[in-house]
């Protein structure tokens, strides 16, 4: 193929595919432009707020910007088991292989790829945790990192509980779409939701009182049994839409609104008063705080499914279409140029006596361009040629 100024433009291009939804493109930008700011955060929580509004921290939403990844398990939910659930006709033949080829294409070249750059060395300004490289190597390669260590890049965690949902996924949702007792079915996606907080809350009370987010994150939050709850959220949603005839209330002008008006007021209660996870973390917190997003983000989902308006417009600009484009490789790549962005502008700032707010806000306007430049390198280098061939397998 002769390459052209129409076909490099058509390459770098950030339209999503056809069929695609392009709010929920919006709502995948949301997410990683959230675990961005939380990551801007971290080098800036203490004693005193970041950006003192009366008693309030007005940085609450940043510092609660861990939700994304909640987000992101949601849509993960919605359209794997969508693409699942739908109807097939006569000819076609669902084969496994197939079905998992395509969820390797999409995720495993970029992340091998990181991977080994980090583990080599090759991004000389990040340093790892040293010891035992050929076994975290091989656990990381397997995706066992969400119950083992994510001590290459602490992101990668997310990864491990991806790839679990993609193995179960077609054991639930290819059976849920051939029933014919369609409340049956949405009663055990609920029945689903609620087995990670009751575990949650049974390992929080095992553990004591008082827990702290090192025990939080590797006890409660990683693994993939206490974590599948935003994406069995967001399978629901695609049940709901794939069973639309068999639910005439879904067909209400007035319901999408209302889904995204509610959720977002949910999501916006659990997320901006105050920062949850920077203190001893409570049973409550732990066991129904991420439960609590993945249902607020479902009806923010479940709201743009259903009807477009004003706010799935918005959601749909060119903006959030390029951060959406680049959330896969932002998110697996940006934790490298935290601490070593701080490193560098840290003296600096300090020396010349800025407070607090505006140092946070210097780091920001630098951390957010500077990741967003390299994944986007990456994102045409090495994650759009796998894409483009996944796109081929029909």
């Amino acid at each position: 193929m002769a390459i052209t100024p129409k076909a490099i433009g058509k390459y770098l291009d950030i339209a999503g595919p056809p069929q695609g939804i392009p709010a929920l493109d919006g709502l995948r930008a949301i997410a990683i432009l959230l675990v961005l700011l939380r990551h801007c955060t971290l080098y800036f929580q203490g004693a005193e707020p970041i950006l003192p509004v009366g008693g309030w921290d007005a940085a609450s939403l940043a510092i609660n910007g861990w939700a994304g990844v909640d987000l992101f398990f949601v849509l993960s939910g919605f359209l794997i088991a969508a693409s699942l659930m739908k109807p097939r006709d006569e000819s076609y033949r669902w084969q496994i292989g197939h079905y998992l080829l395509k969820r390797f294409l999409r995720i495993a070249p970029l992340y091998y790829v990181w991977l080994a750059l980090v583990v080599s060395g090759g991004v000389w300004f990040y340093d790892y945790v040293p010891g035992n490289v050929l076994f975290r190597v091989a656990y990381h390669v397997l995706f066992l990192q969400d119950y083992l260590p994510s001590d290459f890049v602490v992101t990668f965690w997310s990864l491990g509980v991806e790839e679990k949902f993609y193995l179960v996924a077609p054991l639930i949702f290819l059976p849920l779409a051939a029933t014919r007792n369609t409340k049956l079915g949405l009663f055990g996606l609920a029945l689903l939701f609620v087995i990670p907080p009751v575990l949650r809350a049974l390992t929080h009370a095992s553990l004591g009182e008082t827990v702290r987010y090192v025990t939080y994150f590797r006890e409660l939050r990683s693994p993939f049994i206490c974590s599948f709850d935003g994406m069995v959220a967001g399978a629901m949603c695609a049940y709901l839409v794939m069973r639309r005839t068999e639910f005439p209330w879904l067909n209400l002008p007035w319901l999408a609104p209302a889904c995204l008006v509610s959720g977002t007021a949910l999501v916006l209660a659990i997320l901006m008063p105050a920062p949850l996870m920077s203190e001893a973390i409570s049973r409550a917190t732990a066991s129904l705080s991420t439960t609590g997003l993945s249902a607020g983000f479902a009806l923010i989902l479940l709201g743009c499914v259903l009807r477009p308006c004003v706010a799935t417009q918005a959601l749909s600009g060119r903006f959030l279409r390029f951060y959406a484009k680049l959330s896969y490789s932002l998110y697996l790549t940006h934790w490298v140029f935290v601490l070593e962005l701080y490193r560098n502008l840290e003296p600096k700032m300090t020396a010349r006596g800025w407070p607090l707010s505006l140092q946070f806000l210097a780091y920001t306007a630098m951390f957010i361009p500077l990741c967003t430049v390299f994944a986007a390198l990456m994102h045409w280098a090495v994650e759009k040629p796998f894409l483009l061939l996944k796109a081929r397998i029909k």
